[in-house]
């Protein structure tokens, strides 16, 4: 079946199931699965797999990949359908237009599994309605009709639990505080460079100049010359949902650079604003906070070296900077408290040259 929207891109146009059995809504517990192929779009194009979606309502729990293997589980405003708020993101180790979504309900637990890979286990009781299951596609940046071609659907009854759903949803939620409690670490972090279950974005899903190379030393991260904005990798953590409170540390080898500067951006928003910890080649480091524009809040020297170890830690209003474990820095600012992302930076504003440094032994520890 082609689906085809040609306009008010943003949103989605969506094909409904409702059931097997008219006279009755979709079962508590089952499996669904639909096949896409994204048609015509551009890099933005994406596909949904929506479920528990009440009657009369936009509210639903939305499933959707784009063609860059940028992936997200969100629940939905009743009133328009928008993100209310997210329940898991990530990004595929290789992006494609063609995509197998599937989704296993248990009431309030949702398993969601891309070209038959579990990808997040989600649970969450805003909608115990089991109405109908949507599948569709929209393009955010489209100007022109974007289609895509939906085959091999499928939906399966299971059997009923035999947990109360209360104890599904607080099995669901210590296992993920058990895996909140644990430090996230990667020797080689990055987009692709590190194969644990940590969530790092493509260069390329956010438009940013610049490349990426793992390499068995580290991550290089390299930006262009005469650029007027950092390069930054966004690390997500394990799921998108970050503490309120954490530390980020990373081994930084500015041996490369041409006299320019690498750090740590903690309690990044989607506006690439936050805090910005950074350590140059001459041994120079600053802490800014990036709210539109860039002012320093702190500002220093230490020993020039060619590798540095950095920590940046946000616990309350307190900012600390850490270099080669010392204390260098304490600032209070309560400008940002709540974080979508975190990056490994390089470059400095303006520079006629272009920027590079080799990230290594990241880490990651949420703060009590």
């Amino acid at each position: 079946m082609l689906v085809t929207r040609s306009g008010d891109y943003d949103a989605y146009s969506e094909i409904f199931f409702d059931g097997s059995d008219a006279a009755s809504s979709i079962a508590d517990n089952y499996s669904a699965q639909v096949t896409a192929t994204i048609v015509s779009g551009d890099a933005q194009a994406g596909i949904t797999l929506d479920v528990h979606i009440p009657d009369q309502s936009y509210g639903r729990y939305g499933f959707a990949v784009n063609t860059l293997g940028h992936w997200e589980a969100n629940t939905e405003s009743a009133i328009d359908g928008s993100p209310l708020y997210r329940l898991a993101l990530g990004f595929l180790p290789k992006a494609t237009r063609t995509y197998t979504l599937a989704i296993e309900v248990e009431g309030p637990l949702m398993t969601f599994s891309i070209n038959g890979v579990k990808v997040t286990t989600v649970t969450d009781t805003t909608y115990p309605d089991n109405s109908s299951i949507g599948f569709g596609i929209h393009d955010p940046t489209a100007r022109q009709p974007i289609s895509a071609l939906f085959s091999n659907f499928t939906y399966q009854e299971l059997a009923p639990t035999t947990l109360p759903q209360q104890d599904v949803v607080a099995t669901a939620t210590g296992q993920a505080q058990d895996s909140a409690s644990t430090p996230y670490t990667a020797s080689v972090p990055g987009y692709n460079c590190d194969h644990g279950t940590g969530q790092w974005r493509p260069l390329d899903d956010d438009a940013m100049n610049g490349t990426l190379t793992c390499q068995a030393s580290g991550m290089q991260l390299t930006g262009p010359a005469n650029a007027r904005t950092i390069t930054d990798e966004k690390f997500y953590w394990l799921n998108g949902n970050f503490p309120a409170n954490y530390k980020v540390t990373a081994q930084i080898n500015l041996q490369a650079d041409h006299g320019g500067c690498a750090g740590l951006k903690t309690r990044g928003d989607p506006q690439d604003e936050g805090y910005l910890f950074s350590i140059c080649a001459d041994g120079s480091w600053d802490i800014a906070l990036l709210n539109g524009k860039s002012q320093s809040l702190a500002q220093g020297q230490t020993t020039a070296r060619s590798t540095y170890q950095l920590t940046a830690m946000s616990d309350g209003s307190e900012q600390s900077l850490f270099i080669n474990g010392t204390l260098i820095k304490d600032v209070s600012s309560t400008w940002f408290t709540s974080t979508d992302n975190l990056s490994l930076v390089v470059g400095v504003y303006y520079s006629s040259q272009p920027s590079s440094a080799v990230f290594s032994n990241f880490s990651f520890t949420a703060l009590p």
